[in-house]
């Protein structure tokens, strides 16, 4: 679910510059549902030389790995491209509680060309432009995440919803994938303490939705809330149906970065768990310290308390505030991008 927010991110800021601009979507790399036709390829330059004005290549964790990244790219693809390349809110860092990788040669040496051939290289945070800087990529600017420019609107009081959002955490997070993450009790802490906080919720009176950004985290959420803990569990199939339930939230609790991203991009206040450098760098990138439930053998004393402050319209003018530095950042990318636009791509003046 959170790469079709970024599309959508995307494609919403591109049109603030290029109102008519229409979007073939591709995958550039084998996590999506094309198996073949993947990447940055000589055959998808030659397609896009023959239909597109120029490529758009975004995504959360694409920046990752040590001998790879997870953007696909041909040798050739860069000697064959004819129109423009831009990037756009890419970030790295997706493994719980991790450090940014430290890339091989071959993968700086992607990181390289990849930058140097965009007419426009947008970080999605500060973590990330942090981390290209000491690989000594220098072209490279903050944009900040594309899923917050979906909507942009302003803070919405709590009064205003119907339900509380409880966002599941990734369920790779509980399960034990290797000897040394088995000695990480803070993975299952923070599920439990979200089930207990849930809990607490529904006997204070609120009503509790939550939800999933991947089917495959349904069956434990059901197992983990269940229905003590919550009046309903969603997965929803398409993005429609989760801005929906966002859209009618007094407030969203998250597990997942771009739900909090779009609960942003919808002025729902909302409490994010910080489980790594994608989360880190978005609440560094947008000083959302205080709303941040860090992972901890005893998150749920601090958890109830930044929960609790939620509902607290005294903080409705530090809200009042984070959305300002939201539409900022919103703006620095309009004029970044349709400079870039403007100057490179002629259907954009």
């Amino acid at each position: 679910m959170g790469d079709h927010f970024v599309q959508r991110g995307i494609a919403s800021l591109i049109r603030r510059v290029v109102p008519q601009a229409e979007f073939e979507t591709f995958d550039v790399n084998n996590r999506g549902g094309d198996q073949i036709a993947f990447g940055l390829t000589v055959e998808a330059a030659e397609r896009a030389n023959r239909a597109a004005d120029f490529v758009v290549v975004g995504g959360s964790n694409l920046y990752e790995g040590r001998d790879t990244l997870g953007i696909h790219v041909e040798p050739d693809f860069f000697k064959s491209l004819k129109v423009p390349l831009i990037l756009l809110g890419i970030g790295t860092g997706s493994g719980f509680r991790s450090k940014p990788p430290r890339p091989s040669n071959a993968a700086r040496d992607l990181l390289a060309n990849l930058h140097r051939h965009a007419i426009l290289a947008g970080a999605r945070d500060v973590t990330t432009l942090q981390w290209l800087r000491q690989l000594g990529i220098e072209e490279a600017c903050l944009i900040g995440d594309p899923a917050t420019f979906i909507f942009n609107r302003t803070r919405q009081p709590a009064a205003c919803g119907d339900h509380v959002v409880v966002t599941m955490p990734p369920i790779r997070f509980w399960n034990v994938t290797s000897r040394r993450e088995y000695f990480d009790p803070r993975r299952r802490r923070m599920f439990q303490a979200l089930s207990l906080e849930t809990r607490r919720l529904k006997r204070l009176g609120y009503r509790i939705v939550i939800t999933c950004n991947d089917a495959s985290d349904m069956e434990s959420a059901g197992t983990l809330f269940g229905r003590d803990a919550a009046d309903a569990v969603h997965c929803p199939a398409t993005p429609e149906e989760h801005f929906d339930l966002l859209k009618r939230a007094k407030v969203v609790i998250s597990g997942r970065l771009h739900t909090a991203v779009v609960s942003f991009s919808l002025g729902i206040p909302f409490a994010l768990v910080d489980v790594d450098q994608r989360t880190s760098g978005f609440i560094r990138t947008y000083e959302l310290e205080d709303w941040a439930i860090v992972p901890s053998l005893n998150v749920g004393s601090s958890m109830s308390g930044i929960i609790d402050n939620l509902f607290d319209e005294r903080f409705a003018n530090r809200w009042e505030e984070l959305i300002d530095s939201r539409n900022a950042m919103h703006s620095r990318a309009l004029n970044l991008l349709s400079h870039a636009l403007k100057a490179y791509c002629p259907s954009a003046r």
